[in-house]
């Protein structure tokens, strides 16, 4: 019965989003994509786990994003089919459960050529804490990493949530920017890098939405959180 009632679940929420989509207009502040497409160079949307749900209306279809393999993640996945994407089950971090191989799975696509789109904080957080998972993604296919926030005009905000999701209201405008594109750099540890991400997406927010900016842990505190954590 639970597993119907997820099934249940997963497609109604992606016909809900996918009308939202219809309703919804998008202006670009910064969009990098097209010199990317012109060079041949394949691009990672690094993107907030509050700005999943605007980043998914937003995209491209032919993307490919690491879905996690948690009761949550089960639900989101007919969405990721119809928008055209490809789910691979698992965590962007790598110590976790069937991270390395959906890291693998992402990496093999975007040495093909396809995009792909992470929430980089997720599926636990702290908000704005990025895992390990895409600098190794960077290192390992030399994909471009393109910050990026999709903020609502207007919206509902889960405040109770640990990333304060968002959730688009039908009729608004998304405004959308995203950073100059970011290289992982061979003389840079993994962790460096994922500073490097989390800063930029810090200073997207600031710059774009700072009231919800305020929320976010500042980088390097959001590291020591997470340590926290994983000690715990």
């Amino acid at each position: 019965m639970k597993r119907w009632l997820s099934k249940f679940a997963g497609w109604l929420l992606a016909f809900l989003v996918i009308a939202l989509r219809w309703t919804c207009r998008v202006r670009f502040a910064t969009d990098y994509r097209p010199e990317l497409s012109k060079q041949g160079i394949p691009h990672v949307f690094a993107v907030l786990h509050a700005h999943q749900v605007s980043g998914l209306v937003v995209s491209d279809p032919g993307m490919v994003s690491i879905v996690s393999r948690s009761a949550d993640g089960e639900i989101i996945v007919p969405l990721i089919r119809m928008l055209g994407h490809e789910p691979i089950r698992g965590s962007s971090g790598p110590q976790r459960k069937g991270g390395s191989s959906a890291l693998k799975g992402m990496a093999d696509r975007i040495r093909d050529g396809q995009n792909g789109i992470l929430t980089i904080d997720g599926p636990r957080g702290p908000r704005g804490h990025v895992q390990p998972g895409i600098s190794l993604l960077a290192k390992n296919t030399g994909s471009a990493i393109l910050c990026g926030v999709a903020i609502p005009e207007r919206r509902w905000i889960l405040t109770r949530a640990w990333d304060r999701l968002q959730i688009p209201r039908p009729f608004t405008r998304l405004n959308v920017a995203m950073s100059a594109p970011i290289y992982f750099d061979r003389d840079e540890s993994l962790e460096d890098f994922a500073d490097r991400i989390a800063k930029c997406l810090h200073e997207l927010e600031r710059q774009y939405d700072p009231t919800e900016a305020a929320t976010t842990i500042a980088p390097t505190a959001a590291r020591s959180s997470a340590k926290r954590r994983r000690a715990a």
